[in-house]
């Protein structure tokens, strides 16, 4: 009866343990949340940041079964100032973090201060299989991303349409096949970035009968059109 009494007496302790405790304990370096409440299985705190994320109204749900795999699991739904996001994280001994059943939708604006200067508009909704971040980086990713009503100043706001990009690794890293799905202009492409951080984006671009003016303008700088009036494109860099 004691060793039951002891045995009742931890298991409490560790399901009630208080997540303002835990948080201090166990968050990452960069990883910040005030606000806290609820427990380490079950909490929320009310502001947070992490990778210089601002983040608001987190709520978390510990998964336990996974530590048998050698990872920490969490469920988790928070507020950033580009939209909300919701997902399962996951991180391993390795230090590799992973993020499964990531979804949201996030303005385009919002999400880095170069796209909002360059007066870039439209949003994004992300439906993301998983995605392998090492060091902050990601390495392999399967999903989908979905642009939606792209504007931007530097074609005088006219809408440049929707777009669809199916994400996927290979053993190069990480790949996309990009097509609009909606808009003033026909596109497909092939986007890809390298564990060295270079990113490639390369396809072709046609008009249709609704690109306005200052669109097909543009595309004359991508040079002739082929045949089928469409104009290669390449883009390429590293982050």
């Amino acid at each position: 009866m004691v060793l039951l009494g002891v045995a009742t007496f931890v298991l409490g302790c560790i399901i009630l343990f208080p997540a303002r405790i835990a948080i201090g304990w166990f968050a990452p370096p960069g990883v910040q949340f005030s606000g806290v409440s609820g427990t380490l299985w079950n909490g929320q705190a009310m502001h947070g940041v992490a990778a210089d994320i601002y983040l608001n109204n987190t709520t978390w749900s510990f998964k336990p079964l996974a530590l048998l795999t050698g990872k920490a699991s969490l469920d988790f739904s928070t507020q950033t100032t580009a939209g909300r996001i919701n997902g399962n994280v996951a991180a391993g001994i390795t230090g590799a973090i992973t993020l499964s059943d990531f979804t949201g939708r996030l303005s385009l604006s919002a999400i880095h201060p170069a796209l909002a200067q360059n007066g870039v508009e439209g949003s994004v909704d992300v439906q993301m299989e998983t995605v392998v971040l090492k060091d902050g980086f990601p390495t392999d990713a399967a999903g989908i991303v979905l642009l939606n009503s792209l504007t931007t100043r530097a074609f005088g706001n006219e809408s440049l349409g929707s777009y669809r990009a199916t994400i996927s690794s290979s053993d190069d890293g990480i790949i996309a096949q990009v097509e609009d799905t909606a808009g003033p202009v026909d596109l497909t492409g092939n986007a890809s970035l390298t564990s060295d951080r270079l990113y490639l984006f390369t396809g072709l671009v046609g008009e249709t009968a609704s690109t306005p003016p200052i669109i097909r303008q543009n595309l004359r700088f991508l040079g002739s059109a082929d045949e089928n009036g469409q104009r290669e494109f390449r883009f390429e860099g590293s982050l």
